[in-house]
């Protein structure tokens, strides 16, 4: 059985090496976590995020809508979180014309 402090268990959990059950234990000082919650953060995985874009009312004509949506899950505390956002087709009518449409930029700052 491996005696590491802390900072080390830190360090492996960063960095998604593999850890034992008492090693989440005395990092996250909890006790009788489920065996789902083990599973992912004895592989360093404290959140998962699920990620959905879609375009609705699509027209070549009429402009378009695009939202998405993230579901994050805190796998330790169980807490889950949705963030959404859309751009309408007057944004993107404004966007365009201005030479300033950013989707990428937009949703990465929605979802941080």
């Amino acid at each position: 059985m491996r005696d590491l402090t802390i900072p080390e268990i830190q360090a492996r959990f960063d960095n998604h090496q593999k850890l034992h059950e008492f090693e989440v234990d005395i990092l996250f000082d909890v006790k009788n976590l489920s065996k789902e919650q083990y599973r992912w953060l004895c592989k360093g995985y404290r959140h998962f995020t699920i990620f959905d874009i879609e375009a609705q009312l699509f027209d070549a004509r009429m402009g378009y809508v695009i939202c998405w949506y993230a579901l994050r899950w805190d796998i330790l505390t169980g807490e889950k979180e949705m963030v959404y956002d859309h751009l309408s087709p007057d944004d993107m009518k404004k966007g365009t014309r201005q030479r300033t449409l950013t989707l990428t930029l937009d949703i990465t700052n929605t979802i941080r």
